[in-house]
């Protein structure tokens, strides 16, 4: 249960019943995509203190503190054409987002130690 009528461009849809999860399209976070997610962050209810980087490495000397630079950060990780997440959309509307990235670009997060060359992914 989705959507009622037409998505808002940036941020959350109208809950309503019979909108089927398969009208969900994800894509990958890109350079194209920075207004999406910029948007969905800072439309009113969202987490944009944070910017998802709770469990991101962050460069040495920068605050964690500081929502500028956490989105800077974000943003450069993005440029190097490194993967930070995908965005949901339904009817051309942005309408969720999830972080999903190589575990090596996150702090320690637990678990078992990878295997040698093993190429672990996370959600968080």
């Amino acid at each position: 249960p989705w959507l009622q009528g037409a998505p808002r461009k940036h941020g959350a849809p109208f809950l309503a019943m019979g909108t089927s999860y398969d009208e969900i399209e994800c894509q990958e976070v890109d350079r194209g995509r920075r207004d999406d997610r910029e948007g969905l962050l800072n439309s009113r209810g969202r987490p944009m203190y944070c910017w998802c980087m709770v469990w991101r490495t962050m460069p040495a000397g920068t605050s964690r503190g500081d929502r500028n630079a956490k989105k800077e950060v974000l943003w450069g990780r993005v440029q190097q054409g490194k993967a930070i997440g995908i965005l949901g959309y339904i009817n051309g509307g942005v309408v969720g987002w999830c972080l999903i990235a190589p575990r090596d670009s996150y702090r320690a997060l637990g678990g078992p130690a990878d295997a040698a060359g093993e190429r672990v992914w996370s959600i968080v």
